[in-house]
């Protein structure tokens, strides 16, 4: 059994993704905005 982790099809856009930043006041339910991908 393979995974397809290799085909393009399968990838997914890392801007999609939230930053770190977001993650952890997201979980520690920070109400404080987080620092922006270009700042990291």
């Amino acid at each position: 059994m393979r995974s397809n982790l290799w085909l393009i099809e399968s990838q997914i856009v890392s801007l999609s993704f939230p930053t770190m930043g977001k993650m952890i006041n997201d979980q520690l339910a920070i109400d404080e905005p987080a620092e922006t991908q270009e700042k990291m």
